[in-house]
């Protein structure tokens, strides 16, 4: 019998002890999946525990008897649906920049259907690590200008506030060209 199949069995006979180990386990690796996508760390964790009891439930219920992936496959496909629940009923993003005009990012605006999610994902993918950062820092972690602008030594703010307007530039430029091929 593999390890996921004695998990499952340990669970369905009450062993929250392998629930533990199994949270342990896949904890970091969920948490680095997760951040590929536009969520907050919080939203993650949020998301994982939900996963997790998911999991579980669906264990004791029974309905994994016929498991035909690994439980970490099937842990990450909860997940990964329900973080893209949580990315389709977000608001649209937009800058918070206290007096500063607010900036309505068309690239935002599309529907997060899993292609269109792949699509954003695969762009945000081709950006150098210093745009990826700057929009990660901004629009991620909600991190204003001032303090990307520490965090990541930036002259002025406005030299930040012009890199991440091309950033966001090369952004939609490259969901538009992955769109089209």
């Amino acid at each position: 019998m593999n390890r996921d199949r004695r998990w499952i069995q340990s669970l369905k006979n009450g062993d929250n002890a392998t629930l533990d180990t199994i949270y342990l386990q896949y904890k970091g690796p969920f948490l680095a999946f997760a951040g590929r996508y536009p969520i907050a760390k919080e939203v993650a964790m949020d998301i994982y525990h939900d996963s997790m009891i998911i999991l579980y439930e669906n264990i004791v219920r029974g309905k994994l008897d016929t498991l035909k992936s690994s439980i970490k496959t099937y842990l990450f496909a909860i997940g990964k649906y329900k973080i893209y629940a949580h990315l389709k009923s977000m608001p649209q993003l937009e800058e918070r920049q206290g007096d500063e005009p607010m900036e309505k990012i068309s690239v935002f605006e599309m529907d997060t259907t899993e292609e269109r999610l792949k699509l954003l994902e695969g762009a945000y993918l081709q950006l150098g690590p210093k745009c990826q950062q700057v929009l990660h820092l901004f629009y991620y972690k909600g991190l204003k200008l001032d303090a990307i602008q520490a965090q990541m030594a930036y002259e002025s703010k406005d030299t930040l506030k012009s890199h991440k307007s091309r950033c966001l530039k090369q952004l939609k430029e490259k969901i538009q060209a992955n769109g089209k091929g």
